[in-house]
């Protein structure tokens, strides 16, 4: 290969885990000329290739080890999920490509690289490692204890990082090596309970097997604070090799970066200290990560405009998990309906500053007025919650088999759920999403506005002190204490427009609450009650299988 070194990573499915992968590739490509020295092994799931840069870049899909009985916990028969950052060296594929460099560093994917690193000398028989924090007293005696029961060699350094850097070959040997550790630990040390941090803890069962591996070894391992730099640090980012984002609150820190937290503050990229250096890497990786999207257009809902009922204080979990999964396929056709500003790059518009859930009457009418301004082209209109998630192949689907010129409103019948006197309110589900012709929305605003209702529409939960009905009918008279999908179920009963139920299709609560796995999204258009982390694992199953209506 023309390039010496070569990077190696994995990526799971969901989580921050990709943007932070974006974070390291600029700190590489970027940041620094490194990229002229390493190229990028990229392991994971298959739905993550499309995501990844093209540049510097190998992807190679991997198993989930995890998955497999003995990468499974005993004691609660949970998946050890860190064990896929050993991944790559139990595949043949993987081992192939590394061993065409003549070294290797695996790293986490919350790190970023210094321009430093290019300034080690790494000899035949040598291994370069950072420092980990895993080594209690107990974790000491029981390490070793393992080593001597299995007759192996015990070099007794402690604290070893989860950053390797070295010859090819010996990464792939001993990284291979530590699945096995990673196994037994599994089996014979975690069996029936996780243990206690930071004592001895199942949590880290990678860093002890890492261990493990390389103290058995041969190898000299020359293990150094240049590597894993904690990114709080106010040093020169020239004093180390990598910095890692260890977990903290202060700045700069990974946890504080993924709730949004530094979302005011403009990177400085000229200062070299280490937490400056990381959160401008940062802020680059998801800028790049925001370029390098590839929308499967055969998913994209071309006629219909989307309204987010949304809340200001969820920006960071429920709307950028909107964001981040099913509105990037309608096209830019999106408005949250929302009570505060969130910035020039998301459509919506502030209909109330009402921040509660009696938000949801000025979010709902004032936002379908506002979409009827803003629409050029759809020719539906959908409602939903910013806790929905929407399979948007689905939803094509089903659109392009209703005929749009009908008088009807579709969702999940919600009827029963409202007294109204000796009767019920039929209202269809906000969250679970209404999907509205966009000719019969223009009519219920139409009518709403005829009537002078929008003022006491948007109205918490009373009607006027005045009785505006003109009959003793109760549909001519208001809900009380009505919530906004309810108000609209009035309007539209009131208006003789059809109601029509789609149980299967949209749903009012997760998963969970109708014992159905999450794979069930396959088969239907919405759920409810979806944070951020929520969202982007449906959209990982969407985005690995092949979504149909049942």
């Amino acid at each position: 290969m023309a390039k010496e070194s070569i990077i190696v990573v994995y990526i799971p499915s969901t989580g921050p885990y990709l943007e932070q992968f974006f974070g390291l590739y600029y700190s590489c490509v970027i940041k620094t000329d490194l990229y002229k020295k390493f190229d990028f092994l990229v392991t994971g799931p298959g739905c993550i290739k499309d995501k990844l840069p093209e540049k510097h870049c190998i992807f190679v899909e991997v198993e989930d080890l995890a998955e497999h009985t003995d990468c499974r916990t005993k004691y609660n028969n949970n998946p050890y999920g860190f064990i896929n950052s050993f991944a790559a060296f139990n595949c043949q594929k993987c081992k192939d490509i590394i061993l065409q460099y003549k070294q290797c560093l695996r790293i986490d994917v919350d790190t970023f690289l210094s321009k430093n690193i290019e300034n080690i000398t790494i000899n035949d028989n040598e291994i370069y490692t950072g420092e980990g924090a895993y080594s209690s007293p107990e974790a000491r005696i029981k390490l070793a204890k393992i080593l001597k029961k299995n007759n192996l060699t015990d070099q007794n350094i402690h604290n070893i990082g989860s950053t390797w850097y070295g010859p090819s070959d010996l990464i792939v040997k001993y990284a291979s090596n530590a699945i096995k550790f990673c196994k037994y630990l599994i089996k014979y040390n975690f069996s029936e309970h996780e243990g206690i941090w930071p004592q001895w803890y199942a949590g880290v069962i990678t860093m002890y097997a890492g261990h493990l591996a390389l103290n058995s070894s041969p190898l000299k391992i020359i293990q150094t604070n240049k590597f894993d730099y904690p990114s709080t640090s106010q040093n020169d980012a020239a004093e180390c090799y990598t910095i890692h984002c260890w977990h903290t609150d202060n700045f700069f820190s990974k946890a504080h970066y993924d709730a949004g937290n530094y979302k005011d503050s403009i990177p400085d990229s000229v200062s070299t200290e280490c937490r400056h250096y990381s959160y401008d890497c940062a802020v680059g990786g998801t800028q790049l990560m925001n370029c390098c999207k590839s929308i499967d257009k055969s998913r994209c809902v071309e006629n219909v405009y989307a309204l987010i009922l949304g809340g200001g204080i969820f920006l960071n979990d429920r709307i950028k998990g909107c964001l981040d999964t099913w509105i990037q396929y309608f096209n830019n056709n999106y408005l949250f309906s929302i009570d505060k500003y969130i910035g020039p790059d998301i459509n919506h518009v502030v209909t109330t500053d009402i921040t509660d859930w009696n938000s949801c009457p000025p979010k709902i009418f004032r936002g379908m007025e506002s979409v009827i301004e803003k629409n050029k082209n759809c020719e539906w209109l959908l409602i939903v919650d910013d806790d929905t998630f929407v399979n948007s192949s689905n939803l094509k689907f089903l659109v392009n088999t209703l005929n749009v010129k009908e008088r009807k409103i579709y969702g999940k019948n919600m009827t029963g759920h409202y007294p109204w006197g000796a009767d019920t309110v039929p209202f269809l589900s906000g969250g679970g999403g209404t999907l509205i012709p966009m000719h019969v929305a223009r009519e219920i605003i139409k009518k709403i506005k005829d009537n002078k209702w929008m003022s006491w529409l948007v109205q918490a939960s009373r009607y006027p002190p005045t009785f505006f009905g003109d009959t003793d009918n109760p549909l001519d008279r208001f809900p009380f204490q009505a919530g906004a999908d309810v108000k609209l179920g009035w309007i539209t009963d009131k208006m003789e427009i059809e109601q029509v139920n789609l149980p299967k299709l949209f749903h009012d609560e997760g998963p969970g609450f109708y014992d159905e796995r999450p794979e069930n999204i396959l088969h239907s258009i919405t759920y409810h009650r979806m944070g951020k982390d929520d969202q982007l694992n449906l959209q990982s199953i969407i985005d690995m299988n092949i979504s149909k209506i049942a």
